[in-house]
C-alpha cells in the first residue's frame, strides 16, 4: 500500500482529531456528499471535513471527471486507514447500477416517437399570429413605460433566419406564438415580467438547454433510487402527458428562482400543442400546467397591468413589474395529502378529504387500523405510504391504479395485496412477522422492491422472482444471497441499506457484477 499523501495524512489526522469511527464522501463532478458516523455508529455531523475531502478528491479526480469517487476514513484497530473506489454510486447506502438502460414506468428515454406537425421548414411566421402577438408585446411595453417612466430592454428582436437555424439545431419548429414573440424580442433578462412570473430565455440558451439536455427536457429524478419514481397527473388530468420527461419539451423560460418553463409540443388527448409547463425546485410531484400557449400567458399579463393588478415600486429605479403572482404560473395540484389517522376509521380520513378525485398520494401514519377497501373512491391514487401503523386489513382493491405502497405495520398479511395488477413498486418495514418471498410472487407487475427494513424466510428465494429489475435489502440478507449464490436474474439496480464499509460494498459490488473493482 503507497504511503498516504500530504493531503491524505491531513484529512486522516482531522477525523482522528475529531473522534469520529468512520467518514465517508461521496464527490460527483460539481457536487459532494459527506456522512459521519460515532463509534456507536450514530450518525454525526461530517462538515468539518469538507476542504481535506475536497483536496484528496482533487488529487484522485482526472480533470473533467465524470465518475463518482467513494472516499472513507475507518477507525481500524490498528489506527485510521484511508480508502476510495470508483466502482460505487453511493455509500451508505451503497448502490450497484447494473442496467443502465433501465428506466421506471413512465420514465421514457431519449427517442421518443416524433409528433406530427414539428418538422423544420422555411416557412415564415404565421402573420396572423405576428401580428396578434406584435399588439400584445407593444401594448405591455406601452403600459410597462406608463408605469416605470422608462422602456423595457428586452434587446434586439430575432430575425426570421436567426430562429430558422436555432430550430435546425433542435430538429423541430417551435409554436407559431413562440416564434412571433422571438421576432418581437430578444429576452427578458432583466425581469420585467412580460410572461408574468416567467423571464423569456435568449434563443440560443434554449437551444443549448435542449440539446444538451439530449434531447428534451428532463425535471425528474433518473436516477435508478429516486425519493419517489411515481410519476403523477398534472391538473388537470389528461392534458399533459403522464411522463417524467420528454424530448417534446422545450425550456424557454425562467422563474430565476429554480423553476423553469416549458413549451409542450407532445401534449396529452385533452392538451393544446404550444401549451406551457413548469417544473423546478418548488416542484415535488406532478409538473404544473401553466396555460394554453405564450398568446395565453401575454393576454393575461396585459390584462393584469390594464387592471392595475402589479405591486407598488418599493425601490425607486427598480426595472422589476412584479404582477399578481398567478400570472404566469401554475397551480400545483393537491395530490399529496397526509393524514394522521391514529384511532379514526379509514373511511372516515377518505370523507374528510376535500376532492378524493385530486388525491394521488396519500399518507396514513399512526393509524390503529387501516382498511385497505376503504380507499376504493380515490379512484386517481397512485402512490400510498402507511406508515407505523398497527393493524392493516382488506385487500387493496384491483381497480386503484395503484402503482407504490410503502407498508410500515406492525400486522399485515401480504395476500391483501395479491394480484394487483399496477402495483410495481413495494416497500416493507415493521411487520413483526417474518414475510415470505411466495407472497410476493402474487404480484405481477412488481419490479422494485425493499425488504431491508424487515425479516425474510426465505430470501434466497428472490432470485426466482424474474420481474424484479431493482431491490434493495440490508447487508445481513445480501450475505444470505451471496451465501447461496443466488441472485434475481434480471436486476438493473441495486442497493445495500443502512451503514456499509467500503470494503464489504466493493466486495458486495464484485459478486453482482462479476467484475473486480480498480
Amino acid at each position: 500500500m503507497p504511503e498516504p499523501t500530504t493531503a491524505e495524512r491531513a484529512l486522516i489526522a482531522k477525523v482522528a482529531g475529531e473522534g469520529h469511527a468512520l467518514v465517508q464522501a461521496v464527490h460527483r463532478r460539481g457536487a459532494m456528499s459527506l456522512k459521519a458516523f460515532s463509534r456507536s455508529g450514530r450518525p454525526a455531523t461530517a462538515g468539518a471535513f469538507f476542504g481535506e475531502i475536497a483536496a484528496v478528491a482533487q488529487a484522485l479526480c482526472e480533470p473533467n471527471d465524470d465518475r463518482v469517487l467513494i472516499l472513507e476514513v475507518n477507525r481500524t484497530e490498528t489506527g485510521y486507514r484511508l480508502s476510495h473506489t470508483f466502482a460505487l454510486r453511493d455509500i451508505s447506502p451503497a448502490e450497484v447500477l447494473l442496467d443502465p438502460e433501465h428506466r421506471y414506468p413512465n420514465h421514457p428515454s431519449p427517442g421518443m416517437p416524433r409528433p406530427e406537425g414539428i418538422d423544420v421548414t422555411d416557412r415564415p411566421t404565421d402573420p396572423a399570429v405576428l401580428a396578434e402577438v406584435r399588439a400584445l408585446v407593444g401594448e405591455y411595453i406601452a403600459l410597462y413605460t406608463s408605469i416605470k417612466g422608462t422602456a423595457p430592454d428586452f434587446g434586439e428582436p430575432l430575425t426570421e433566419a436567426e430562429i430558422l437555424a436555432a430550430e435546425t439545431a433542435m430538429g423541430l419548429r417551435l409554436p407559431e406564438d413562440v416564434r412571433a414573440l422571438y421576432r418581437c424580442v430578444h429576452s427578458d433578462s432583466h425581469e420585467h415580467g412580460l410572461l408574468g412570473a416567467q423571464s423569456l430565455l435568449p434563443l440560443d440558451s434554449v437551444v443549448h438547454g435542449y440539446v444538451s439536455e439530449g434531447p428534451g427536457t428532463s425535471p425528474a429524478d433518473e436516477r435508478p433510487f429516486p425519493v419517489n419514481a411515481v410519476v403523477f397527473d398534472a391538473d388537470p388530468p389528461g392534458v399533459v402527458r403522464r411522463v417524467s420527461r420528454s424530448d417534446w419539451w422545450v425550456t424557454v423560460a425562467t422563474d430565476m428562482g429554480g423553476n423553469s418553463c416549458a413549451i409542450d409540443l407532445d401534449p396529452a388527448a385533452e392538451g393544446t400543442r404550444g401549451q406551457l409547463i413548469e417544473f423546478g425546485r418548488d416542484f415535488h410531484g406532478p409538473v404544473g400546467l401553466v396555460a394554453a400557449s405564450v398568446t395565453e400567458v401575454l393576454r393575461q399579463v396585459v390584462t393584469a397591468l390594464r387592471a392595475g393588478a402589479y405591486e407598488k415600486d418599493e425601490e425607486p429605479g427598480s426595472t422589476y413589474l412584479i404582477l399578481d403572482e398567478r400570472v404566469g404560473r401554475s397551480t400545483e395540484a393537491g395530490y399529496r395529502p397526509a393524514n394522521r389517522v391514529g384511532p379514526d376509521s379509514t373511511a372516515s380520513v377518505v370523507e374528510r378529504l376535500t376532492d378524493p378525485l385530486t388525491a394521488q398520494l396519500l399518507y396514513l401514519n399512526d393509524a390503529e387500523m387501516i382498511e385497505l377497501a376503504a380507499l376504493t373512491p380515490l379512484a386517481n391514487l397512485r402512490a400510498l405510504s402507511i406508515n407505523r401503523a398497527a393493524r392493516v386489513t382488506t385487500p387493496l382493491p384491483h381497480e386503484l391504479p395503484v402503482e407504490s405502497l410503502r407498508l410500515s405495520a406492525a400486522d399485515a398479511d401480504l395476500a391483501l395485496l395479491s394480484g394487483h395488477p399496477d402495483l410495481w413498486q413495494l416497500e416493507l418495514a415493521g411487520l413483526t412477522a417474518p414475510v415470505a418471498v411466495e407472497a410476493l410472487a402474487a404480484l405481477p407487475a412488481l419490479s422494485a422492491l425493499d425488504l431491508s427494513e424487515v425479516d425474510v424466510d426465505d430470501v434466497e428465494a428472490l432470485a426466482d422472482l424474474t420481474g424484479l429489475r431493482v431491490l434493495t435489502l440490508n447487508a445481513a440478507q445480501w450475505s444470505r444471497l451471496r451465501e447461496a449464490d443466488r441472485v434475481p436474474p434480471h436486476l438493473a439496480a441495486a442497493r445495500m441499506a443502512g451503514r456499509c464499509f467500503l470494503d464489504e460494498a466493493v466486495t458486495w459490488r464484485e459478486w453482482l457484477t462479476g467484475k473486480t473493482s480498480e
